[in-house]
């Protein structure tokens, strides 16, 4: 009797003591700033998990995909040595974990933006054999005016682009001064008013980045080139930020420039953090820093401006950088940012003239540039193609013009379209054939998402192009 006394005392003794810290012990873990009765969201990515009891025992009810949002029912619980909180998702309610081994899968935020009918310029489709039909559908305009250059976000609705202009006559300024990109137009597509104007408290630069569902726009804004970029996620209705967050860009590193995977989820940026180069994650909707991964630059020494293009899937990242005269383009493995496949050094020129993209299907990376400079200005251009799995070259195409642009697809991959000062250059995919150039200065370019009018921006005007009826 007294053995079995003993082995009781002990199992009260030492077992327990384990199976209590497992089971009850959160206090090394920050549980989410999650609010009951308000929305939560799950990061990017891997799906959570939903239980009956907050148990790793209980029972799987359902999943919550990655970026889908909840609503707050009850927690947090400590249990398993993990933090649950009760949610509702559609109407699936149970318990599931904010995170594990430092990682955060949950995150707050404010009520999903209801959906706004998509304004309809036109219901034909831009095709390879009916671009050279396309016409000025509408001419878009800040109501400051903006410079030569501006940088631009399109949405279903609205569109968006840097208002400001360079302060030539100021020549006793600095540049910065000169600068005077301060706030953001964001324009009715359909009515061509200017509804609302964003700018950054103190900042002289302020840059759209894109607009998000719910016609969100993602911006940021800093003081001078050499400050802290702000980030800002602002409703386009209320003028008000969802969700702000400060990321420190090293001054040398150019224009702030992410990428967004195709879903519109997540984007990807590349940066320097003390001196060692990173690919961060961050999620759209909550602005949360989701990884961050150090990528090794080989024969790059001190790298300063780059180009940067991310696969629509994030499996593949390339970066284009200086060596010595010559630009030099690494593809990477998105999950192993450590070696990467070097492609020959080809553009003689400086990699802020280098324009990076990966095609739609993610199976392609394209890259434009110089190939020989007559002194500062660029004397021959060339495109080429290759694949995204080894680095091989596929293909070479010709440029009408010296001059390069970013380039964009087709969301259907079957045109890319270049923009240049001279023109804004359309290709056919399949034939690298030029089919058609839009006769204006177009720094920038972007496709709709039906793929039925295209928005080329420059010096002086923002022009709607759709195919003529």
């Amino acid at each position: 009797m007294r053995l079995i006394c003993l082995i009781a005392l002990l199992l009260v003794a030492v077992m327990p003591v384990a199976a209590q810290d497992q089971t009850n012990d959160c206090s090394e873990m920050t549980p989410a700033p999650l609010v009951v009765g308000e929305w939560g969201q799950v990061s990017s990515g891997q799906s959570n998990n939903v239980r009956d009891i907050p148990s790793r025992e209980g029972a799987r009810v359902g999943q919550i995909p990655g970026s889908e949002s909840f609503t707050v029912v009850d927690g947090p619980v400590c249990a398993d040595g993990l933090v649950w909180w009760q949610v509702d998702y559609g109407g699936l309610v149970g318990w599931t974990v904010d995170g594990m081994d430092g990682e955060q899968w949950l995150f707050p935020v404010v009520e999903p933006a209801a959906e706004i009918p998509p304004v309809v310029l036109s219901t034909t489709v831009i095709t390879p054999e009916n671009a050279a039909q396309l016409q000025p559908n509408r001419t878009l305009q800040c109501e400051t005016g903006h410079d030569h250059s501006p940088m631009i976000a399109l949405g279903s609705r609205y569109f968006a682009l840097n208002c400001g202009f360079y302060n030539i006559n100021a020549s006793d300024l600095s540049l910065d001064e000169q600068l005077l990109n301060d706030r953001i137009g964001v324009i009715d597509l359909e009515t061509g008013a200017q509804v609302t104007t964003l700018s950054g408290e103190g900042a002289d630069d302020v840059y759209p980045v894109a607009l998000l569902r719910g016609e969100r726009l993602l911006w940021y804004s800093r003081e001078d080139s050499r400050s802290p970029v702000t980030l800002h996620l602002t409703d386009i209705v209320t003028g008000e930020d969802a969700a702000t967050a400060e990321i420190t860009v090293p001054r040398d590193f150019g224009l702030f420039s992410p990428d967004f995977y195709a879903d519109g989820t997540r984007f990807a940026l590349f940066n320097r953090v003390d001196e060692a180069y990173v690919l961060q994650h961050w999620d759209a909707a909550t602005l949360a820093l989701l990884d961050e991964r150090d990528v090794e630059i080989p024969n790059a020494g001190t790298v300063g401006s780059l180009s940067v293009a991310i696969a629509p899937d994030g499996q593949r990242f390339a970066i284009a950088y200086p060596v010595e005269t010559r630009s030099e383009i690494t593809i990477y493995d998105g999950t192993n940012t450590e070696a990467g496949t070097i492609i020959s050094a080809l553009f003689e020129a400086q990699v802020n003239s280098v324009s990076l993209s990966f095609s739609p299907s993610g199976s392609f990376l394209v890259g434009a540039g110089c190939l020989a400079l007559d002194s500062l200005s660029c004397a021959r251009s060339r495109i080429f193609w290759w694949s995204a799995a080894d680095g091989a070259q596929v293909a070479e195409w010709d440029v009408p013009v010296n001059d390069i642009g970013r380039m964009r697809f087709s969301p259907d991959g079957d045109l890319l379209v270049m923009g240049t000062v001279s023109g804004a250059v359309l290709y056919e995919v399949a034939t690298g054939a030029v089919i058609h150039t839009l006769p204006v200065h177009a720094s920038q370019t972007i496709f709709s998402a039906d793929g039925t009018f295209i928005v080329t921006s420059g010096d002086p005007d923002t022009t709607v192009w759709t195919i003529g009826e």
